[in-house]
């Protein structure tokens, strides 16, 4: 469960990133994605359908999961369907709901929404210029994180586990996106 949940979670990074990349008009990968440009698709598709090989239900939820929520802030805008983007939401929602009762759909948008909350902290620096501001730099630092605990543990209570699945999939990927931890050196008294 937790190599499909990693796999997925790696599908869905790669997928946000190019569509931010392709909505600010220019080639800004983040350094660890810079070789592959438009080749950038097809890892995520390898590592979606890969996830499913580990288990199918749990690639799906978290995709048609993470489809509804990242839909948010384009709700009003017109799709490459036609349709506005909450008619897609909510096509998506009705999916993910099919597939995977109600219990699990509720589970994965939770651990979804809670993952997004933790990111939007991790990169409240980074989004400060954009033109719709991330959750953290709407609500704050500590109400982002105690609504992320919050809808973890609705997330545990419709399936177990899932959100330390969720949290570590997200540990990798950012880790993979960020690197190692850069060890300062040099001034000032310390400790090291």
């Amino acid at each position: 469960m937790l190599t499909a949940a990693c796999l997925t979670a790696l599908a869905l990074k790669i997928l946000d990133e190019w569509f931010e990349a392709m909505e600010a008009g220019e080639a800004r990968y983040p350094r660890w994605m810079a070789r592959t440009g438009p080749g950038l698709l097809v890892y995520a598709f390898l590592s979606l359908a890969a996830a499913a090989i580990f288990d199918a239900r749990l690639a799906a939820g978290y995709t048609f999961a993470a489809y509804a929520v990242g839909m948010h802030g384009r709700l009003r805008e017109r799709q490459l369907s036609g349709v506005p983007g909450w008619v897609e939401s909510l096509v998506s929602l009705a999916i993910l709901v099919v597939a995977c009762s109600l219990r699990l759909a509720i589970g994965f948008l939770a651990a979804t929404i809670a993952a997004q909350l933790v990111d939007d902290v991790l990169d409240r620096t980074e989004d400060q210029g954009e033109l719709v501001p991330s959750l953290a730099n709407r609500f704050g630092t500590t109400e982002c994180l105690l609504a992320a605990l919050g809808l973890a543990l609705l997330a545990w209570w419709a399936y177990p586990w899932l959100p330390v699945w969720t949290a570590l999939a997200y540990a990798g990927v950012y880790a993979l996106e960020h690197g190692p931890p850069q060890r300062k050196t040099g001034g000032g008294a310390g400790p090291c």
